[in-house]
């Protein structure tokens, strides 16, 4: 099995992705763990746009349906940004948790996962497009290594967590906006 790379391609590979795109921080976050048999490297950063991108492999395998290490991924930050957002607003108006889709709004991602003997699921298993990740050892690994190594990096970089919180605030208020004028909508009389 394939290690980590100490170099952290993930970070070319993301600065290729988000191209000459305005960014929210200029460093990405990168998170990188290894153990027995597993290993997890991501690269994140967001832009200043609407638009999310996540890439992601297994063990150098594109894994376009996602899996489960994008799915520990995604659920270590949502919760992440959350717990770090209610002990750090000052305003004192976090007033509910924002959902993942708002946090990972303008977000650019390349997510690599190393197993030993990885479930690789294609298309034809449940007639979903692209290749997934079935492990859930993979899941809790990348949830774990994210969780950890993500609340370290907004407790170090409380300016550039800031953004991202206001940021990930403003897609909400724009989400419930939208919903509410849909649903006005459909409350007039034809």
């Amino acid at each position: 099995m394939r290690r980590h790379d100490p170099d952290h391609k993930v970070v070319d590979e993301l600065r290729l992705l988000i191209g000459s795109q305005p960014l929210l921080f200029d460093a990405p976050i990168v998170i990188s763990e290894e153990l027995a048999d597993l290993a997890v490297e991501v690269a994140v950063v967001w832009t200043t746009g609407p638009n999310t991108v996540m890439v992601s492999f297994s063990n150098g395998t594109p894994t376009t349906g996602g899996g489960m290490h994008v799915e520990g991924f995604k659920k270590a930050l949502t919760q992440t940004v959350n717990t770090y957002g209610r002990a750090h607003d000052s305003s004192a108006s976090w007033v509910r948790d924002l959902s993942g889709e708002d946090i990972r709004e303008g977000m650019t991602a390349v997510l690599r996962f190393e197993c030993r003997d990885p479930e690789i699921l294609t298309s034809n298993d449940h007639g979903q497009p692209g290749n997934k990740l079935a492990s859930l050892e993979a899941r809790a690994f990348s949830e774990r290594a994210t969780r950890t190594q993500l609340a370290k990096w907004l407790d170090h970089h409380p300016m550039e967590s800031v953004k991202l919180i206001d940021k990930s605030r403003a897609a909400a208020e724009a989400r419930v906006e939208s919903l509410r004028e849909r649903d006005l909508k459909r409350r007039q009389p034809l």
